[in-house]
């Protein structure tokens, strides 16, 4: 006769869910190309580890690239740049006005804020793992499928932490508690 832990068994079934779990959609159009899976070297696939982060497709479209014109919009922001400065020292000299100055402070902002705009126009070009996850879900597997705003291009979910949804029967309720062990 001893000591011991005296242990009552309830036992269900349920079904074991991610805690973190969600899709990815374009959110512009192009051709669709899955990256590669530095792991692996080879393209990403269903059951792939994906680290936070990281490229799993990449669109291409030149006219949608064509339209951000990202190069032009950096060119605009050192020319507006040069503009302010020289204002400023025109200023100082007596050459310019405060209105000149901010004029050309107006033109600088607004070429900052279109290179902005189209930085995040064309990371729209890439579907980035919002979440360390394995890909459950790649409906394209066909590369360089052209693909539309909207689509849904992968699913992943986060195994590292899940939650259980189950029924009891009601008379075992009283035995239960939350946050309780299981096995």
């Amino acid at each position: 006769v001893g000591l011991r832990t005296i242990e009552e068994f309830i036992t269900t079934t349920g079904t074991a869910k991610a805690a973190k779990n969600i899709e990815l959609s374009s959110e512009t159009e192009g051709a669709y190309y899955l990256q590669k899976n530095p792991k692996t070297g080879k393209p990403y696939q269903l059951g792939d580890m994906v680290e936070e982060g990281a490229v799993i497709i990449r669109l291409e479209s030149k006219s949608v690239e064509n339209d951000i014109a990202i190069e032009s919009k950096k060119l605009q922001v050192e020319i507006a740049k040069k503009e302010l400065e020289g204002q400023r020292s025109l200023l100082e000299q007596g050459g310019a006005t405060e209105l000149d100055v901010n004029n050309a402070e107006n033109t600088y902002l607004n070429a900052q804020t279109s290179l902005e705009n189209a930085e995040i126009s064309l990371s729209k070009m890439s579907i980035t793992a919002p979440f360390k996850g394995v890909i459950t879900s790649l409906p394209y597997f066909t590369q360089g499928i052209n693909v539309t705003s909207g689509n849904v291009l992968v699913q992943l979910m986060d195994f590292s932490t899940m939650y259980l949804e189950a029924q009891f029967p009601e008379s075992n309720m009283e035995s239960l508690e939350v946050g309780q062990e299981v096995y």
